[in-house]
């Protein structure tokens, strides 16, 4: 009983170092109100992420650098999405997050070691990028992970030499999504592309939510693009650059 005691105590105080969201980002829908965020006139981009998500991790310094070029006009939040707090607290040290970071749905059994950045939960989304296009990145894509960009390599191959829509699908089925530049999503979440992610999460991650300045969720951005900046480009429908 004591031992429950305080492990319960500890993980308490592992939150309060990350604190609690007041809200659930599950619940934001485009055109709804983001119930919880307090905007204070301005846009508010919330970035949601996991220690254990590695296209998060690809992604957050773009993230960052978007927070840099724009927090004068943007505010951003950080929600760190059912994740181990010891983790989370060592992703956010890790990664220099400047913004504020709060916890949505903190859970104790994930594991306390991010994931491999060489590893890929969460969809790769080439935006623009042809199914013609693609079968010509046999050599993958400049500054990727080793393991994600042989993903890349091996899905090139296959579609040289089958139709666009078994090249689509055959993509999908490795977590990389091609096709022309949605610009957002406005339909429900994909579905989560591992076994471990649909154990652990009810949304796919990477994915933030673009909030203009009366509270109203406007974008929801999906997936990581390493060519694209997806968050700046759904910013400037705003006119915000």
């Amino acid at each position: 009983m004591k031992q429950r005691m305080f492990a319960v105590a500890a993980l308490a105080a592992l939150v309060a170092a990350v604190p609690v969201a007041p809200f659930h980002i599950s619940s934001f829908k485009i055109g709804k109100p983001a119930s919880g965020i307090v905007t204070n006139g301005k846009p508010v981009v919330v970035v949601a992420f996991a220690s254990w998500c590695a296209a998060c991790l690809n992604e957050m310094p773009e993230v960052i650098g978007d927070y840099e070029r724009l927090k004068d006009r943007v505010r951003f939040i950080g929600v760190d999405y059912m994740d181990n707090p010891k983790a989370a607290k060592k992703t956010i040290a890790q990664y220099k997050i400047p913004f504020d970071v709060v916890m949505d749905r903190p859970n104790e059994s994930m594991p306390t070691t991010p994931a491999d950045p060489n590893e890929q939960i969460g969809a790769l989304r080439l935006e623009g990028i042809t199914p013609k296009m693609f079968a010509k990145m046999t050599n993958g894509i400049k500054n990727m992970p080793a393991a994600l960009n042989a993903k890349v390599k091996n899905a090139a191959a296959y579609c040289a030499s089958h139709d666009d829509a078994a090249c689509i699908a055959y993509a999908k089925s490795k977590g990389i999504e091609i096709g022309p530049a949605p610009g957002a999503a406005s339909s429900p979440a994909p579905k989560a592309s591992s076994k471990a992610q649909a154990r652990t999460t009810s949304l796919a991650l990477p994915r933030s939510f673009i909030i203009d300045s009366t509270g109203t969720v406007r974008a929801v951005v999906e997936g990581y693009s390493p060519q694209m900046d997806l968050i700046g480009a759904q910013l400037a429908k705003l006119s915000i650059k």
